[in-house]
C-alpha cells in the first residue's frame, strides 16, 4: 500500500503495517497517485524548473520515466485508465491521456 505526505510517498507492509520505504522523487506535494501492473503513477504540483508526472517501476522502486518535460507548471489531480491508457486531470482543466505502454 502507499500513502503520500508532502513530496514523500510511504510504502506499507499491508500484513505487518511496517513502513518498508519512502519513494523520492516529487519536487513539491504529491496529490494522486494510480497503480498499474508494475507501474505506479504519481502526480503533484508542477513547478517552473519539474515536471508534475513521475512513473515509478515497482520492480526497482526508482522514477522509471521522470516525464521532466510533461507538465511543467500544471497541477495534476486525478488519474484514472482504461486499456492501457492513463487519462489525468489538471488544474486548467484538461483531461490529458498518455499511452502507458510506450510512456
Amino acid at each position: 500500500m502507499f500513502t503520500a505526505c508532502e513530496k514523500n510517498i510511504t510504502i506499507w507492509d499491508l500484513v505487518t503495517l511496517n513502513v518498508e520505504g519512502t519513494l523520492k522523487g516529487h519536487k513539491d506535494e504529491v496529490r494522486t497517485m494510480h497503480i498499474n501492473g508494475d507501474y505506479l503513477f504519481t502526480g503533484g504540483k508542477g513547478l517552473a524548473n519539474s515536471g508534475s508526472l513521475l512513473v515509478w517501476d515497482m520492480r526497482n522502486l526508482n522514477p522509471n520515466h521522470p516525464m521532466e518535460d510533461k507538465e511543467r507548471n500544471q497541477d495534476i489531480f486525478s488519474f484514472a485508465s482504461k486499456n492501457n491508457i492513463l487519462y489525468y486531470g489538471t488544474r486548467n482543466h484538461h483531461v490529458r491521456r498518455m499511452n502507458m505502454t510506450t510512456m
